[in-house]
């Protein structure tokens, strides 16, 4: 029998009220960045930027990312849709409460994955495993003086500390016993990372590289309750969260004039690059 998330409680209720109560005073940007634009306003600039010197790039990103990540977070916890998604996903967390005895007995006598699959899906959702994917992103982006994945990896590493933080707070507080024994069970730190990056792929590259990172997420967490680490409301909610933080920092980042998507292509026969504005309908 799991120890009672009433603390979950207190915590909802606590933090709904705090972050609802400055989102009326805590505007979300509407535009991108300023060092996003120079790059990406037109193609002339694109063309004409200055380029990526590795090392001096990734100590000015250190130094900037602490409030880069503060004002992420932020703008996630304080737009009202997100915290009706979050909300939600704690409701079904209580509610899970119910039945999570059946659970463990269920997955006490069956499994969905080999011995290998679970620990290949393990590594995968890792969160070091996906900040080394990042940094490795960034790196050759950096190298390459890639623009667009310099930018990109920028992105998805703030979203991911973003997740952290939050989950790692919610376990401090949250003291809620794991399936398996142990403490620490909420929210799920593999689902919700693995989200994260899910969420904020799909909103930079679309669907077909987004689609396949949510199947990889999907697994993750069903891996989680095949090991019985966590139980499904620890599961569901750490999805949720991933998704929130991941489409929210990767929207608000990703480039835009007059609301639709900016691209900077180039042709393949002179070089020559060129913008595209796309937005879906």
């Amino acid at each position: 029998m799991h120890a009672p998330k009433r603390p979950l409680r207190i915590l909802v209720a606590l933090s709904a009220a705090a972050l609802a109560s400055c989102s009326a005073t805590v505007a979300r940007p509407p535009a991108p960045p300023a060092d996003f634009q120079v790059h990406a306003d037109s193609a002339a600039q694109a063309e004409a930027h200055e380029p990526i010197e590795v090392w001096p790039s990734l100590k000015r990103d250190l130094a900037h990312s602490p409030k880069r990540v503060w004002d992420d977070g932020r703008d996630v916890f304080t737009d009202k849709s997100n915290l009706l998604w979050l909300l939600g996903a704690g409701a079904y967390a209580l509610a899970s409460e119910a039945w999570e005895d059946n659970e463990k007995a269920y997955f006490d006598n069956h499994t969905l994955f080999s011995n290998g699959t679970q620990d290949l899906l393990g590594a995968l959702g890792n969160g070091l495993t996906l900040y080394a994917g990042t940094l490795t992103w960034y790196l050759w982006a950096a190298a390459h003086d890639d623009v667009q994945s310099y930018e990109a990896s920028k992105t998805v590493f703030s979203a991911l500390t973003v997740t952290a933080v939050t989950t790692t707070l919610m376990k401090s507080v949250i003291q809620d016993s794991r399936p398996s024994g142990g403490s620490n069970d909420f929210p799920s730190g593999h689902a919700s990372q693995s989200m994260t990056m899910a969420a904020a792929l799909d909103e930079l590259y679309g669907p077909k590289v987004g689609w396949p990172a949510y199947g990889l997420a999907f697994l993750v967490g069903l891996q989680r309750l095949d090991t019985e680490k966590h139980d499904t409301g620890s599961v569901v909610f750490g999805w949720v969260l991933g998704y929130v933080v991941g489409h929210a920092v990767a929207a608000k980042h990703a480039p835009r004039i007059f609301g639709m998507d900016v691209g900077v292509s180039a042709d393949p026969e002179n070089g020559a690059l060129a913008l595209s504005l796309s937005r879906n309908l």
